[in-house]
Parts: structure tokens; C-alpha cells; sequence
């Protein structure tokens, strides 16, 4: 009795996934299956037991069948020319060149190293490794992604960046630590987020602060050349002409203890109910610090400093993770996390 179309049709797709290597075959761990459907669950033999029984007693002939590595890397080889050639040809050679410098930085070899892996568990049907492989690609690609950082610094900057700049002046001006450093040899230096520093003299200049306030410090100083930032900040604005005693220093080692000595201040001060208190700081950090100084009962004016939303330009790299993104979405979620644990 001749066999139906459907099994004759299975049994060429088994043949030819054997052929190219599609499934990883074990003789011993398939007979010990097979043994086990057929004797403890009493199931009849078929066909594809027939088969399956024929094709492990030659092992040898599957070894010999399987592809050569060399064909695999071969046919990646060929899929990554074809991609930054077409950047090539849709954005030109400096976009080519971008392209090939985020896929050789680290993050973009260990991206590529994740891809290759995929693509050899999915061709080699390692199931359970596949998966793993898969979260930990999802996991590179998307802490890495333009538009997974965009989302998060917008989800926390969007509602300042929308105000107006400040027109009426403030009696006390507090700008949070953070913005800058000391070098090795002892001098202050701004970091990333030195605009604060230069949102300050700007407002002083123009008249609209008549106190500042600067604040920060470390858990332990280095050496003696090392600074806590509230009195790096004090350098930085006496060597920009700000007068002396225009300035105070509060010490604070995160942005609620940073509240905190704020508020011990105010309430040493003779200020009124409707003192005005601008608040200077990072754009994604403003959220968080508003709500340490309302936990004190202090209402400030947000005055965003520095920002890290950028305009979207459409461009071959987004798809690709940055070592720029990681760190900017590890910023993100680390401010993210400060405001649920209200540090």
C-alpha cells in the first residue's frame, strides 16, 4: 500500500532539514525517546520511526552533511555589504562611514556577536539557548536604541521644555550639584551638565537672582586637590564675577538631603509666603527635585538648564545601539528609580 502525498511530503522535509543540518540530532538521546513512546506510553511504531531509526545509524553521514562554517559566515558577510552599501546609496559615504564606525565600537561588535549567534541557534534549532540569546540581543538593542532614549528623556523633559524663559526675577536662586568636577591638578572644570553653571551668571547678568544658592557634596574627598561641588560651583562663579556674598554654600549628598538643608535654611531666613525660589538645574532632573522641595513645603520656579531632547533626524544608525544611548537611557532609568525610592 502505497503511502498518502501528506507523509511522503513529511518525510522530504525531514530528509532535506537533515541535509542542510536544521535539527541537532543525538542517536543515543532519539532512541532513548523513541523507546520511551513506543514501551512506557504504548504507542505504535509508524513510518517516521522507521525513518528516524534508519537515519541515526549513520551519524557519520550527518556530520559529513552539515555545511561548512565557512558558507555561513560567508552569506553574513555578503548580508552586511548589502546593507552599508544600501546606506551608501540612499545617504551617501559619510553615512556609510557612521554606519560602519557603530557597528566596529564595542557595543555594536557585541550587537553583531548576538545577531551571528541567533542566526547559528535558529539554523542549529538550539531552542532553549535561542531564547536566552534572543532577551539578551532585545536586552542590548533596545538599552542601546535612539528611540528608546528619546522616549525616556521626553517622558521626563517634554513638560519644561515647553515653558517660557524667566521674566520676572527671583529673591533666591538654588542651583543642585552636579555640574561640575576637579581635574587632577586641583582646578574646577564644568561637566555635562555645566549649563546650570551657565544658566546662573546669565540670570544674575540680566539681574533676575539677587541670592544664589549652590549645593552638593561628596561622600569622602580623594586628596586634598579633590572639592565637594557645592564649593566647586562657588569657584566657578567667583571666577565668572559673581560677587561673594551673593553666594551660599549647603551641603547635601543627593537631591533630597539637598532639599532638606534648603529647607533648614529657608526656614532660618525672614522670607515671606510669596518669596519667590527659581530652582536651576537639568531638564530630566527637574521632576524629581520639585518634588523634594514640596515635601518641605517649598514652592519653586523650574528653570530648566541643560537638556538632553535633541531634533529627530531620521537616520540609518537609530536602528543600531550606542554606548551615547546606553548611557543616557542608564541615566533616565536611574532617575526614573530616584523618584519612586524619593531620593
Amino acid at each position: 500500500m502505497r503511502a498518502g502525498p501528506i507523509p511522503v511530503a513529511i518525510a522530504y522535509y525531514h530528509r532535506l532539514a537533515r541535509h542542510f543540518n536544521r535539527v541537532e540530532y543525538s542517536a543515543s538521546q532519539d532512541r532513548w525517546k523513541k523507546s520511551k513512546e513506543l514501551f512506557v506510553f504504548g504507542r505504535k511504531k509508524n513510518w517516521e520511526d522507521t525513518y528516524d531509526e534508519a537515519y541515526s545509524d549513520r551519524p557519520e553521514r550527518v556530520r559529513a552533511e552539515q555545511p561548512k562554517l565557512w558558507i555561513h559566515l560567508t552569506f553574513l558577510a555578503v548580508l552586511a555589504v548589502i546593507f552599508v552599501g544600501a546606506v551608501w546609496a540612499v545617504a551617501g559615504w559619510r553615512m556609510a562611514e557612521r554606519t560602519l564606525q557603530a557597528l566596529t565600537a564595542p557595543l555594536g561588535l557585541v550587537w553583531l556577536i548576538l545577531l551571528m549567534q541567533l542566526y547559528f541557534l535558529a539554523i542549529y534549532r538550539h531552542g532553549k539557548t535561542f531564547l536566552v540569546t534572543v532577551g539578551l540581543f532585545a536586552l542590548v538593542t533596545l538599552s542601546g536604541n535612539e528611540f528608546v532614549k528619546r522616549f525616556l528623556v521626553s517622558s521626563l523633559e517634554s513638560e519644561y521644555l515647553a515653558q517660557p524663559p524667566l521674566k520676572e526675577p527671583v529673591e533666591v536662586l538654588v542651583v543642585l550639584g552636579g555640574a561640575t568636577g576637579t581635574k587632577p591638578n586641583g582646578e574646577t572644570q564644568v561637566t555635562r551638565a555645566g549649563e546650570r553653571i551657565v544658566t546662573t551668571v546669565r540670570l544674575h547678568r540680566d539681574g533676575k537672582c539677587k541670592q544664589i544658592i549652590v549645593t552638593g557634596t561628596k561622600v569622602e574627598l580623594l586628596d586634598e586637590n579633590d572639592h565637594h561641588p557645592c564649593e566647586e560651583a562657588q569657584t566657578l562663579l567667583l571666577d565668572l564675577g559673581i560677587p561673594a556674598e551673593t553666594i551660599t554654600m549647603l551641603r547635601g549628598i543627593n537631591t533630597r538631603e539637598e532639599a532638606e538643608s534648603f529647607a533648614v535654611w529657608h526656614d532660618r531666613q525672614s522670607f515671606s509666603t510669596d518669596t519667590r525660589i527659581g530652582l536651576v538645574t537639568s531638564a530630566w532632573h527637574l521632576r524629581r527635585a520639585i518634588s523634594q522641595f514640596e515635601r518641605h513645603g517649598i514652592k519653586v520656579i523650574p528653570i530648566a538648564a541643560d537638556s538632553l531632547t535633541t531634533r529627530p533626524r531620521p537616520t540609518p544608525t537609530m536602528l543600531l545601539p550606542s554606548a551615547e544611548n546606553l548611557e543616557i537611557v542608564t541615566l533616565m532609568l536611574r532617575e526614573h528609580l530616584g523618584r519612586l525610592v524619593g531620593r
